[in-house]
């Protein structure tokens, strides 16, 4: 469930670029790569790594980085992005651009004021942007992730 929402989330991203930018103009290869390694040195981390994927670009390519997994520019996002992968950019000889993280987007926070409104009245309905794949029909998701998502984590959300 989390590779199949941020799957989502490039879609949405890319059919909006193609809208703005129309079909000549819009980027003809994507992918979605992973940042930040984190957690014990001996479990496996998502991959492909932003770096390692930015090293196999050809010399004509360019990259634009659309952060979907973080709301925010914190450090994370400013060392891994805008220093790691743009010098990593820059020693193959391409353009780098980095895109705004939502932060405090009126979009984004009205999407959290959804969330918010959803778990405080009953039968309110979320303005959705996009439907997250592998969700059940019924599904009440209540937390941060699918309940397949997290091994370590009860369907109620507390950890096991």
């Amino acid at each position: 469930w989390y590779v199949a929402q941020h799957e989502a989330a490039i879609e949405y991203v890319m059919r909006r670029v193609r809208e703005d930018l129309g079909a000549e103009q819009t980027p003809e290869n994507y992918q979605l790569v992973y940042q930040s390694r984190s957690g014990a040195p001996h479990v496996p981390w998502l991959e492909p790594d932003i770096n390692d994927v930015i090293d196999e670009l050809e010399a004509r390519s360019a990259v634009v980085v659309v952060p979907i997994g973080f709301v925010t520019d914190h450090v994370e996002v400013v060392w891994d992005l805008d220093t790691e992968a743009k010098e990593t950019a820059e020693n193959k000889g391409l353009a780098f651009v980095r895109v705004a993280t939502s932060g405090s987007d009126d979009r984004f926070i009205g999407a959290l004021a959804d969330l918010v409104q959803e778990a405080v009245t009953p039968g309110f309905e979320r303005r959705a942007v996009i439907d997250l794949p592998g969700a059940l029909e019924n599904e009440k998701r209540t937390g941060d992730c699918g309940l397949e998502c997290c091994l370590v984590r009860t369907p109620e959300g507390t950890f096991a």
